[in-house]
């Protein structure tokens, strides 16, 4: 599962991803406008999203890459 979350200047986020299988063919994708939030809040929400697709086409065992950067 890819995921990437994202806000504007003026707090408007929103969310995206995708589902590959093994041999990385396409499984599912999904996009989700979340209104006013942070980057933080995108990123987690891409990834909560990701979950919900995963659970739904039936994927029990998967590994998650997202953009998430806490830095320092």
């Amino acid at each position: 599962m890819n995921s990437d979350g994202s806000c504007k200047d003026n707090g408007i986020a929103g969310c995206g991803g995708l589902i590959r299988g093994s041999d990385g063919e396409w499984l599912g994708d999904f996009a989700k406008h979340i209104g006013s939030g942070s980057a933080y809040v995108a990123e987690l929400c891409g990834m909560l999203e990701g979950l919900k697709l995963a659970r739904k086409v039936g994927i029990s065992s998967y590994r998650s890459e997202c953009g998430l950067f806490v830095g320092g």
